[in-house]
């Protein structure tokens, strides 16, 4: 079997345990072809360092998904600054004859970028460097299954239509209950940006054979490197939340198909990078960018019949707040309006 070269983007954020329990489950995967890439967005809680030792074999983790590995220590880290001209052109020196599964590439960002213009620093960097076939963008705050990656590339490839591909997400905490199976998004009765397919359902008999959906969870998402190229990369106007979304619509108006996978497993900490909850962080990026999709991807119509949508929204998260006095959320909802009245 030809195994397609991957380049594994994971964004960091003031996130290091996180991150190294999602790198050694990463570098248990049974798939031969594979590169990972850490993009740091200016962490300040001495992330860098803590993968630097976790690399050397000096940082041990425990997870109830797998033994911590010292035969595949020390890890080689490749590091590069935002502002390393190895950064922002191809590098002399051959890359891609030297990066191998048992070593990472770590670039530092000089500001926090967002989810957005985070992963796509990773993408010009993979492009440039790597000549990638696809490219997985991973959360953080994720542990993979050893065979996730390869079931994805096996559905792909039966395909050339098939742009991008998406896993089975699970609860961290609850493994055996789906967070994310794909979604659905209905622009006739207006429920935008995404309408889940599920909601703490058990996967055995519910979901078994690949198929295609409007769109898969951006925790876990394999997009092939020349759909990157036609479509263009992550819209950084989102900075975080919708961005798949928007992503994946955009792919399938180029007419190409998102397809999710059942087989291929993850499980997801959920929210740990907005801080958890819905918070005034959450709010406001939520309605800001659910009113965004709606302006950039869908006519005046849609507009109009999303208006009740999005007042539902804001009304039933406005209650919750109330009740739970956090008038900040409330306030972060109405700024998410306004930003888009002032961005028209």
């Amino acid at each position: 079997m030809k195994y397609p070269r991957v380049s594994i983007i994971i964004l960091n954020w003031n996130g290091w345990r996180d991150t190294i329990e999602c790198l050694e489950s990463v570098y248990k995967i049974n798939y031969p072809s594979y590169d990972v890439i850490v993009v740091d967005n200016n962490s300040k809680d001495d992330s860098i360092e803590k993968i630097k030792e976790y690399a050397k074999g000096n940082v041990k983790i425990k997870s109830k998904f797998f033994n911590f590995d010292t035969m595949n220590k020390p890890i080689k880290i490749i590091e590069f600054s935002k502002t390393d001209k190895a950064f922002e052109k191809k590098q002399d020196e051959n890359v891609e004859n030297y990066i191998n599964k048992l070593e990472l590439v770590l670039l530092r960002n000089d500001d926090n970028y967002g989810f957005a213009e985070g992963n796509n620093i990773g993408i010009k960097y993979s492009l440039e460097n790597l000549h990638p076939d696809y490219m997985l963008f991973l959360n953080n705050d994720t542990v993979v299954e050893e065979q996730f990656l390869k079931e994805m590339i096996t559905w792909t490839e039966t395909d050339e239509k098939i742009a991008a591909a998406g896993p089975t997400i699970y609860y961290y905490d609850e493994p055996e209950k789906i967070s994310s199976a794909g979604s659905n998004m209905e622009y006739k009765i207006i429920n935008i940006p995404k309408k889940k397919r599920n909601k703490k359902i058990k996967l055995k008999h519910e979901y078994s054979q690949a198929e295609a959906v409007s769109c898969v969870d951006g925790t876990a998402l394999l997009v092939k490197k020349e759909v990157i190229e036609k479509v263009g990369a992550f819209d950084p106007d989102y900075f975080m939340y919708c961005e798949e979304e928007d992503w994946c619509f955009r792919m399938k108006k180029e007419g190409f198909k998102v397809l999710f996978v059942p087989k291929a497993k993850i499980w997801h900490k959920i929210a740990t990078s907005s801080g958890g909850g819905f918070n005034s962080f959450l709010a406001y990026y939520k309605t800001r960018n659910k009113i965004l999709f709606v302006r950039k991807n869908l006519s005046k119509y849609h507009m109009v019949t999303f208006i009740p949508s999005i007042t539902g929204f804001i009304l039933f998260h406005s209650m919750e707040a109330i009740y739970e006095k956090k008038y900040e959320v409330i306030n972060a909802m109405i700024k998410g309006v306004i930003w888009n009245l002032k961005n028209r």
